[in-house]
């Protein structure tokens, strides 16, 4: 099963996959297609390898092109990457795997909901047996006033973290098999949205001759701020305002300066 944790923008999808009795022969994955709204952070974890490659600075549901850049950021003798942004990680041995969701794009529609408890505080409490009483207190408290400033500023968006399904599968000898699996070629392992990840995992993975899997349930989902596009006009509008304010006041005193 495929489940997560976190706050904010930082998840942990944790794995949890039960492989049937199969041949010595025989090694397991995990493979996970991400949506194009996450990216999977490598560093600091073994047992995992990304498929695709990452634009880190990219909002929610880039997609690379040769007009995704404004003129600045072109170098005329870097080539221009294009394709599909979305990535997979293969599961080896590792059972938590970090993920970042990316900034989501500003949007009326978004839901205001009550904001996630955290319990970081309430944790270190209850790690003391003295003050472990008032570790639930103290959370109901911090969690009521999360809700009296998400009442008026929160502006929430629910997140895929996967898109389609996720697949547990072996790589097996010729011959050998894994039981109650079903044999499969590697494009039956990624959804079509993740078709182009193909060659690399086959790559990844040394052409397999004999491939056995099985879906993985879990389709986790975060609950993360986005931004408010109905306040955009107010804010370009106070930014403005303040910018030619600030240009009139350094006016006036170089002006005042100079009469001196």
């Amino acid at each position: 099963m495929i489940s997560a944790s976190g706050l904010g923008y930082a998840r942990t999808l944790h794995v949890d996959v039960d492989v049937p009795p199969h041949a010595s022969s025989c090694k397991a994955y995990t493979l996970i297609p991400l949506s194009s709204k996450v990216f999977f952070d490598p560093y600091g974890t073994t047992g995992a390898r990304l498929l695709g490659s990452v634009e880190l600075e990219a909002p929610a549901d880039f997609e690379p092109t040769s007009q995704s850049r404004s003129w600045w950021e072109i170098d005329e003798d870097e080539p221009v990457r294009t394709g599909n942004a979305r990535t997979a990680v293969l599961v080896d041995a590792a059972r938590e795997i970090p993920l970042h969701v990316r900034y989501a794009r500003p949007t009326r529609t978004a839901h205001k909901d009550e904001p996630e408890r955290d319990t970081v505080v309430s944790d270190a409490l209850a790690s003391v047996p003295a003050l472990e009483p008032l570790a639930e207190r103290v959370d109901d408290a911090i969690h009521a006033v999360r809700r009296v400033f998400a009442s008026h500023i929160g502006h929430y968006a629910d997140v895929e973290l996967i898109e389609g399904d996720a697949v547990a599968f072996a790589v097996c000898a010729p011959g050998d098999a894994v039981e109650r699996w079903s044999t499969a070629q590697l494009a039956d392992l990624v959804p079509r949205s993740h078709a182009h990840l193909v060659p690399e995992l086959s790559r990844a993975l040394g052409a397999p001759s004999s491939v056995y899997y099985e879906k993985v349930p879990g389709w986790p989902t975060a609950t993360v701020p986005v931004g408010d596009s109905s306040l955009l006009f107010s804010v370009a509008s106070c930014t403005l305002v303040a910018a030619v304010l600030s240009a009139a006041l350094l006016l006036y005193r170089v002006s005042s300066a100079a009469a001196r």
